[in-house]
């Protein structure tokens, strides 16, 4: 499990310093901020997210099945996906224009060989 990296945050106005006194402008502080944890996250190529959130799987005979997925955020290139796929689930992260459910596709560890019989 992945945790989002963390974000810089600006904060603004007085704040006190130990001795009372508001910190000035351009000095910085170590600061400690509570927030919530998220544990389990799966984090996928962002532009493996199709449209309405759904991402594609590919089952144990190498068909794809849509699953909708519940995005916790997205930093850059990356997607933290927090509900909606299981352990061991195989993600296409392809670029398929024209996808569809139950396809029959080539995975990157399936010889040349075997699936030119199938497709």
């Amino acid at each position: 499990p992945e945790s989002p990296p963390p974000t810089s945050a600006t904060a603004s106005g007085s704040t006190p310093t130990a001795g009372g006194a508001p910190l000035a402008v351009g000095l910085f502080v170590d600061a400690e901020i509570h927030g919530r944890v998220a544990p389990d996250l799966a984090v996928l190529p962002r532009a493996s997210i199709r449209q309405g959130n759904k991402v594609l799987l590919v089952d144990a005979d190498n068909r794809l099945h849509f699953q909708q997925v519940t995005i916790l955020r997205t930093v850059g290139e990356q997607a933290y996906i927090s509900a909606g796929l299981g352990t061991g689930d195989r993600v296409c992260v392809s670029p398929l224009e024209n996808a569809l459910e139950g396809m029959l596709v080539r995975t990157a560890d399936t010889p040349l060989d075997s699936a030119s019989a199938g497709l």
